[in-house]
């Protein structure tokens, strides 16, 4: 059996004011309720919001035109603050002869196969590629850059 990918989370940035999708007892149980490429026409408070916290979402269905009015306890809002990859530069770089790509570029591991690698940075993009090409490189390092300013030390040690 195939899974097919129904539409792509991005982890990054979560505050403790997210309901985490995780929370839901199996991606199964819900997977019929998730709709993508929906747009959204409003979101506004219901008028008992003070009682329940709950929010009137009004969406367009793309290939029928309909509108329709849902009510949600949570909203979610993913607006793709992400996706402009930052592509730094250091001394050096001209002179690799291999393949560079950025996380953002990365579709699957098909070409990656008995290849060496090594991922830049390893935040939430960063461990997942470290994770999913050690299943077909032959070799997969990371580094990610420590940056220590003494003069932030004072904060984290007892100078007496």
């Amino acid at each position: 059996m195939e899974i097919k990918p129904i539409c792509r989370f991005t982890c990054q940035s979560l505050t403790s004011e997210i309901i985490i999708y995780n929370q839901v007892s199996s991606v199964e149980d819900e997977i019929e309720r998730i709709t993508c490429n929906t747009p959204v026409h409003s979101v506004k408070k219901v008028s008992t919001f003070t009682e329940t916290g709950q929010w009137e979402i009004e969406v367009r269905n793309k290939e029928t035109g309909k509108t329709k009015t849902l009510t949600f306890d949570a909203v979610l809002i993913c607006t793709g603050h992400h996706t402009e990859p930052k592509r730094p530069s250091f001394p050096g770089l001209h002179k690799f002869k291999g393949n560079i790509i950025h996380s953002h570029d990365y579709k699957d591991s098909r070409g990656f196969e008995g290849k060496s690698i090594v991922v830049v940075g390893v935040g939430n993009s960063g461990a997942d590629l470290v994770v999913e090409l050690s299943r077909v490189a032959s070799q997969v390092r990371c580094q990610d850059p420590v940056v220590i300013k003494l003069a932030d030390l004072r904060f984290c040690m007892n100078w007496s």
